[in-house]
């Protein structure tokens, strides 16, 4: 029987399972590395306790269980992490609960509000996104408004960076990670230039995985796929017809989802 791993990196939980075509087993979860308490809206947590975490998961998986052919992960969005030129980790993960962004002010107003006062409402409405605190577009802009961005950097979610340690490869992020970040353009399936342009952003983009069915690179043999968001990948797990019902998901973050065949921006 082939089987395949399956991992969810969320903010209070690790889950990990096996996936074959009609079965999910040997499920386990572990708590997820602590962000601890605010220093100054601050949420972030060591990078590489993500990492050993799951990496170690994934190789207790491999040695116990045999024909395991590929590794799938869905990753809390919006949080991030900073890399180098090399893809090392050069910042903590930023949770999307950070909220630095309201204590740093420009002028007389924090981040927030000079994003929402200084960027065409039209710029925005193209990346589905808005102004909010947490997102990386409002992170990364006061990170390099205090000089902390080097142009040599780049950046991903936490699932993002996992992909990249697991397979040596340089850091990428699937559209849906993408679109979560307040800095893609949802019309030209892109990094959003405008919004990056006027937030002054010196940082070099992550690729986009635009065929999420083939494999970033491999681990030990066993094929690695680009992250997804947490909630995309919920919504494909419905196996049912999304143009036709209305989700609802109540958790750590909740969403109401209506899927279209087309795009609609409002």
């Amino acid at each position: 029987m082939i089987r395949n791993i399956g991992i969810d990196i969320g903010s209070s939980f690790i889950k990990i399972c096996l996936l074959s075509d009609d079965t999910i087993s040997n499920i386990k979860r572990v708590k997820s590395p602590s962000s601890g308490p605010l220093i100054n809206g601050r949420h972030e947590v060591d990078t590489i306790l993500f990492l050993e975490i799951i990496t170690n998961l994934i190789n207790e998986y491999i040695l116990n269980f045999d024909n395991i052919k590929g590794i799938y992960v869905s990753t809390q969005m919006h949080g991030f992490v900073l890399v180098d030129e090399l893809d090392n980790a050069c910042s903590n993960f930023i949770s999307w609960k950070d909220r630095r962004s309201d204590e740093f002010i420009i002028g007389n107003v924090n981040a927030i509000d000079w994003m929402k006062n200084n960027i065409p409402s039209g710029v925005l409405l193209k990346t589905g996104m808005g102004v909010r605190s947490g997102l990386p577009s409002v992170n990364l802009f006061v990170l390099q408004r205090q000089g902390k961005i080097k142009s040599n950097m780049s950046f991903g979610t936490i699932g993002d960076y996992l992909v990249s340690s697991l397979t040596n490869t340089s850091i990428s992020t699937s559209v849906s990670n993408a679109a979560g970040s307040g800095l893609f353009d949802l019309e030209n399936n892109c990094w959003n230039s405008e919004i990056i342009d006027l937030l002054e952003l010196k940082i070099n983009l992550p690729l986009i995985c635009n065929t999420p069915s083939l494999p970033i690179g491999f681990y030990k043999d066993v094929k690695v796929f680009s992250a997804i968001g947490d909630q995309q990948a919920s919504l494909l797990g419905l196996e049912s017809d999304l143009l036709n019902i209305a989700v609802s998901n109540i958790a750590t973050g909740s969403q109401a989802t209506v899927s279209s065949s087309k795009l609609v921006l409002n």
